[in-house]
């Protein structure tokens, strides 16, 4: 658990625990910051930088599936089609 009194955010760990694109918060995650202003302010900050990666994640995911239909619709092979999007 963070430090309350820390002049540093705390450390994201609970999102290192899970695989990539789970978004896991609780009530509990969002009380580890400490109580200063400034503190908050590098708290909200570390905590939109990682909004941010997941949001661009996601927009990747998109593309690629979007890609992946498109091919499909062409009748190209499924598998084949998979490969291509991975490389």
């Amino acid at each position: 658990m963070a430090n309350p009194f820390s002049t540093s955010p705390p450390r994201l760990s609970f999102l290192d625990e899970w695989p990539p694109g789970t978004i896991i918060a609780s009530f509990c995650d969002l009380q580890l910051c400490p109580p200063s202003y400034d503190a908050n302010a590098s708290w909200l900050k570390v905590v939109s930088e990682e909004l941010d990666a997941i949001h661009s994640d996601l927009k990747k995911l998109k593309r690629r599936h979007e890609l992946y239909n498109r091919e499909l619709r062409k009748g190209e092979n499924k598998f084949k089609v998979a490969m291509s999007l991975c490389l």
